[in-house]
């Protein structure tokens, strides 16, 4: 049996994008994508092997709520009137576009309306800023919006895909769980390695901002600004993973690895042991949380401290004075 699932959202949020970067430019192709501008006329799908996915014309600023709200749901009715219960609608993909910031009154009018079966996407988190993060996670909490509904993607590096698709398969109707786990199954060789990649590279940033920041003359001064960095990065990796990073998460994690910059307070004092030991926390704690993240935040104490120290060790070798003239604060 094939999934139908329904993608709908603003015009530019990236509706057409995340389908291509779920299913491939095979069965996307990159002439389908408007760029920012509304390319897709009433609903057009993109069928897989095991999915069907439905690309709907975006909503558009002026356009009434209540008009684009009724023009959809008549298509899913139309769906059950007129098709088998194998090519109804059986969920629903509400992007969001990130780097906005926000929640629009009409973002919120437009979920209430929809069934159970429904995540919402945070679409180009590749290039969000932290305040456009917490900004969004903050309303969408507002709304009563379960944490786990809350899928961070960017379709440029294949974030949050596989995260997508899992949270998709945990929430389908149980019927139709197959065609999605089979789907996942066909993807996640080739999502992982996009994955991996960006955590490596969110690693390196991150261990490079801290060395940046560990130059700093005054002892203890440079302390906030180091730990606000780490929990950042733990933001940024999470986000990779698709996962919404609240503050009780990077606490959880912490915790659980036992490491932390906010430890790094005797060396504050010694600026030629500083900038390699926040570095080299930094570097630890950050493919720690690229492991745990990976594990869904079920990995045990003990094998995340085996990381971490393993990775700590490793960065002492670097020479994080010159990695640091790469990143600006």
């Amino acid at each position: 049996m094939k999934v139908n699932i329904l993608i709908i959202g603003y015009t530019g949020s990236g509706k057409t994008s995340l389908i291509q970067a779920v299913c491939g430019n095979n069965i996307v192709p990159d002439s389908a994508i408007g760029h920012g501008n509304s390319k897709t006329k009433d609903f057009i799908h993109y069928e897989s092997e095991n999915i069907v996915f439905w690309d709907s014309e975006g909503f558009t600023a002026g356009r009434a709520e209540e008009e684009y709200i009724k023009w959809f749901n008549e298509f899913v009715l139309e769906q059950e009137r007129t098709v088998g219960p194998d090519e109804q609608i059986h969920f629903v993909w509400y992007c969001i576009m990130g780097p906005g910031g926000r929640v629009t009154n009409s973002d919120r009018q437009l979920i209430k309306t929809l069934f159970p079966h429904t995540l919402v996407i945070i679409t180009k988190s590749d290039i969000m800023k932290k305040e456009q993060i917490e900004a969004i996670q903050k309303e969408l909490a507002a709304e009563n919006i379960p944490s786990d509904n809350i899928i961070f993607t960017s379709s440029l590096d294949k974030s949050g895909i596989n995260k997508l698709l899992k949270r998709t398969y945990e929430t389908m109707p149980e019927a139709y769980n197959d065609a999605v786990k089979s789907f996942m199954e066909q993807r996640r060789k080739d999502l992982e390695s996009y994955t991996e990649a960006k955590v490596n590279e969110l690693c390196w940033w991150g261990a490079g901002r801290a060395a940046l920041i560990a130059i700093a003359p005054i002892p203890l001064a440079d302390m906030p600004m180091l730990v606000a960095n780490e929990a950042y990065m733990i933001t940024k990796i999470g986000v990779v993973y698709g996962i919404n990073v609240t503050e009780s998460v990077i606490a959880t994690f912490l915790g659980t690895v036992g490491a932390s910059i906010a430890g790094m307070t005797v060396a504050d004092f010694l600026p030629f042991l500083k900038i390699p030991i926040a570095a080299g926390i930094t570097y630890g704690v950050g493919k720690a949380a690229g492991a745990w993240f990976k594990s869904d935040m079920t990995m045990s104490a003990e094998k995340l401290k085996e990381i971490y120290d393993k990775n700590k060790l490793e960065a002492k070798h670097i020479d994080w004075k010159a990695e640091a003239k790469k990143y600006d604060l």
